[in-house]
């Protein structure tokens, strides 16, 4: 077996509030993803149109078994997000 490192483990969300400071714009938001905890595919871009990073925050939540159901606001919230993993 190999060694594991604290990345295999965790998972580094990494954002910002707005994609267009000036204008205040949230649409087309860039996030990274890194590490492999919960089992976080790693490697690929992936875009995804008209989805709340409400429901990003909910799929790295079910990465570590987490059963809730929204994120935030549920107003902004449409399901965990598919295909991270």
């Amino acid at each position: 077996m190999g060694l594991v490192s604290l990345l295999d483990a965790s998972v580094l969300f990494f954002g910002s509030e707005l994609q267009d400071p000036s204008t205040h714009a949230k649409n087309s938001m860039p996030f990274l993803l890194a590490g492999n905890g919960g089992g976080l595919a790693t490697n690929r871009y992936l875009k995804y149109e008209g989805q709340s990073h409400n429901d990003l925050l909910l799929a790295i939540l079910r990465l570590f078994e987490d059963q809730r159901e929204t994120f935030g606001d549920a107003r902004f919230c449409n399901g965990v997000l598919g295909g991270i993993v």
